[in-house]
C-alpha cells in the first residue's frame, strides 16, 4: 500500500541514480517513491512520470523524520486523491536540487504540499504547480522559477 515504485523505511539511505518511475501506484502513499522512519535516500537524475496514490504523494511522498536528497529530478504527470500530486512532504526535511516539477494534480497541493516540515527547494522549476498549506517559515525557496503559474494555497482558519 506504500511506496508503489520504492518504499525506503527504518533508517535505509539507498542510492537511486538514473531510475525511471513511470505509471506505478500506491494505494495509500508514494506513487513513484514512499520515504519514511528516518530513511534518507539520494535520488539523482530520477524521473517521476504518471504515478499515483490513493491519498497522498502521486510522485513521491515524505513523512515520519524522513529527509531524501533529491536531485536533478523530473516530477511530472503524477495524481494523488487527497494531497500532494507531484510531492507530499510530511514531518520530514527534504532537500530538493534542480528539479522540475510540472503538470502534476491533486485536491490539495497539485505540484508539493508541505505539513510540519523543514523542506528546502533549490534552483527547481515549477510549470502549473499549486502549493498547498506550506509552512512558510520552514520551507526554503531558492533561486527558483515558475513557468506558466503558481499558486500558493494556505487554509483560511477561520472559517
Amino acid at each position: 500500500t506504500y511506496g508503489g515504485g520504492v518504499r525506503c523505511a527504518n533508517g535505509s539511505s539507498p542510492a537511486l541514480i538514473n531510475c525511471s518511475f513511470e505509471g506505478n501506484f500506491a494505494a495509500t502513499n508514494g506513487g513513484g517513491l514512499h520515504c519514511r522512519d528516518y530513511s534518507s535516500p539520494t535520488v539523482d537524475g530520477c524521473s517521476f512520470i504518471g504515478n499515483s496514490a490513493g491519498q497522498d504523494g502521486g510522485g513521491l511522498g515524505c513523512y515520519s523524520n524522513s529527509s531524501p536528497i533529491v536531485l536533478n529530478c523530473g516530477v511530472e504527470s503524477n495524481t494523488a486523491t487527497y494531497a500532494g500530486g507531484g510531492m507530499r512532504i510530511e514531518s520530514s526535511s527534504p532537500e530538493l536540487v534542480g528539479c522540475f516539477f510540472g503538470d502534476n494534480s491533486a485536491w490539495m497541493g497539485g505540484g508539493v504540499r508541505v505539513d510540519t516540515s523543514m523542506a528546502a527547494f533549490v534552483d527547481c522549476t515549477f510549470d502549473r504547480a499549486t502549493f498547498y498549506n506550506v509552512d512558510f517559515d520552514r520551507t526554503i525557496f531558492s533561486n527558483n522559477s515558475f513557468i506558466i503559474s503558481a499558486e500558493m494555497v494556505s487554509p483560511d482558519l477561520n472559517s
